[in-house]
């Protein structure tokens, strides 16, 4: 299971996550008006490499979240849940280009 070791949900501050997978590798996860981004963290915990991103965040909000229709607030939290047993970036990579 993912370690979840920055988790920001305020409009005000932004809405981004960071996890440690259980590989040891980090990600980071924003989410914006209009977009959805997953990226690798490097040891200085800096967005790296784009591993995946959706420019359209109702196509988002129905791979994370169904047909739910939660605001931006609880589409962070699916997509930890959805990336939460990822072991690494391969096993992100993978699952994320799943539709």
């Amino acid at each position: 299971m993912a370690q979840i070791t920055t988790y920001k949900n305020d409009y005000s501050r932004g809405v981004y996550s960071q996890l440690k997978l259980d590989g040891g590798d980090k990600i980071f996860i924003s989410i914006a008006m209009t977009s959805v981004k997953v990226s690798k963290l490097n040891f200085l915990n800096f967005p790296t490499t784009t591993i995946w991103e959706s420019t359209n965040i109702s196509e988002a909000k129905q791979k994370f979240m169904g047909s739910s229709g939660a605001d931006s607030f609880g589409l962070l939290n699916a997509v930890i849940r959805y990336l939460d047993n990822c072991n690494s970036i391969e096993e992100v990579k993978v699952k994320l280009s799943k539709n």
